[in-house]
Formats: structure tokens, sequence, C-alpha cells
């Protein structure tokens, strides 16, 4: 099913996402901030995480949505709960990559990204996922 256009432009709620794409959407806006900043982001995102093996992830996720989207990517800050579109299509991008629905992935993103740059995006994600669930689960059962 292809993005909600809609859904995209009214104002969402940061809350109102999985953790797991609160935990995107904000390291994405950290490593922005950072980046600007002039910042160690890969510090950042150790300690945010607890561990290197997703903050790796997140960095990586970081730059092939960079180099993927069309225009800068927009963001609010980190303390705000509004999301933003981008951040919103990142979100749903995500959910469909946590299902493995890589039709659903490409219908939702095939207006903005180019096709070519699906599969590494999709990759991206599902590493981040994977890294940030481990580390989680580890925690959890630690």
């Amino acid at each position: 099913m292809p993005y909600d256009l809609n859904m995209l432009l009214k104002a969402q709620d940061l809350r109102d996402l999985t953790r797991m794409q609160m935990h995107m959407i904000v390291s994405l806006r950290l490593c922005a901030i950072g980046r600007k900043n002039g910042a160690d982001i890969f510090e950042m995102m150790t300690l945010r995480f607890g561990g290197t093996a997703p903050a790796k992830a997140m960095l990586s996720l970081a730059s092939v949505l960079g180099d993927a989207w069309p225009e800068s990517f927009t963001i609010s800050r980190p303390c705000c709960v509004m999301v933003t579109p981008d951040e919103m299509l990142a979100a749903q991008m995500l959910h469909h990559v946590q299902v493995g629905d890589r039709r659903g992935f490409a219908e939702t993103c095939a207006e903005m990204i180019p096709p070519v740059k699906h599969d590494d995006i999709f990759a991206a994600m599902a590493y981040f996922a994977g890294e940030l669930s481990a580390t989680m689960a580890a925690r959890i059962n630690g």
C-alpha cells in the first residue's frame, strides 16, 4: 500500500510510534545536529545505545538515507515530539522492514526515493533494527 499523504502531512507525535521508530528518528536528529556541530557522532551513538554495533548501524543508516533522499532530510529538534513528514516516511519504511514487507516498503517510498536506492535503505534499516533489538534484548536478559 503506498504511503498516505494525509498521514505524512498531518502533525504526528513521536510518542505514537513504536519504540524502534522513536529510536531511529531521535538518533537521526542527533546525528544531524552532531555532524553540524563537529561532534564525535560515533561516540554519541555508542553512549546512546550502550554498544558499538548499534552505533555503527545507525551511522550507516544515516549515511544511506542522506545519500538517497532527494532533498535535505527534514528533522525536528531532538526535544520536539512532533515528527516531520520526512521522519514519518522513514518510520513507515522501517515498519515495512521490520515485518519483512519489501513490496510495501517499495510502494511507501516509490514517489520519494529512486528505486535503485531501495535495497540499500532496506538493508541499512534491517541492520539497524537487528543490532538495536539485540542490544535491547541483551540489556533485558543481561
